[in-house]
């Protein structure tokens, strides 16, 4: 009995080696293969914390969620990571990724301040150089003259503007009313159950 244990104590290091490889093979043939990447891209990845769920019914409610004559959906990343180079989109949506899966679990959305939070949207929630990457001509034909004058000043002053000051319901159709909804709608859901018990 005593040769059986100390053969499956051999056994249990390799076996946890091999484990260990395949854990470390097969997450590097997700990553590289374009599948995380491209998963972790959509809406429906960005969702997966319970904060976000009602911005992405406002922004399915709005221009850039597919409510134009073109029907084009633009996603979450585009707007929300930097675009000038593919290290700042990487160490951004790393950087997101994890302050939003930690507020996901420290914000309680029913008394959450989500209009105070949206002034800071400039600096941390959207990037000019995602507005840029698909509107790259900023006069466009159908500009108005008070448009042209806007995007003159926007390229005369660099960085002391950003695009949502002037374009601010493009991506989310009246967000902090869809969250204070959604979140009044689960507290009144929980005294509903409370009340039950």
């Amino acid at each position: 009995m005593s040769a059986g244990r100390v053969v499956s104590r051999k056994k249990s290091p390799v076996l946890l080696k091999f484990v260990v490889a395949v854990v470390v093979i097969g997450s590097l043939c997700l990553l590289t293969s374009g599948y995380m990447p491209a998963a972790g891209n959509k809406d429906t990845f960005c969702i997966s914390c319970h904060v976000m769920q009602p911005f992405r019914e406002s922004w399915q409610a709005s221009v850039h969620g597919g409510k134009n004559r073109a029907g084009v959906v633009v996603q979450c990343v585009q707007c929300h990571l930097p675009h000038s180079d593919i290290f700042r989109f990487t160490a951004g949506k790393i950087y997101q990724g994890l302050r939003l899966t930690f507020r996901n679990f420290s914000i309680d959305g029913k008394i959450f301040d989500w209009s105070g939070n949206a002034d800071r949207r400039r600096k941390i929630f959207t990037h000019d150089s995602g507005c840029i990457a698909c509107h790259s001509r900023i006069f466009p034909g159908r500009i108005s003259g008070k448009g042209i004058v806007a995007h003159r000043r926007y390229l005369a002053e660099e960085n002391r503007h950003s695009c949502i000051d002037c374009h601010v319901g493009v991506g989310h159709h009246q967000p902090m009313a869809a969250a204070e909804n959604f979140f009044r709608g689960q507290s009144a859901v929980v005294r509903r159950i409370a009340d039950d018990d």
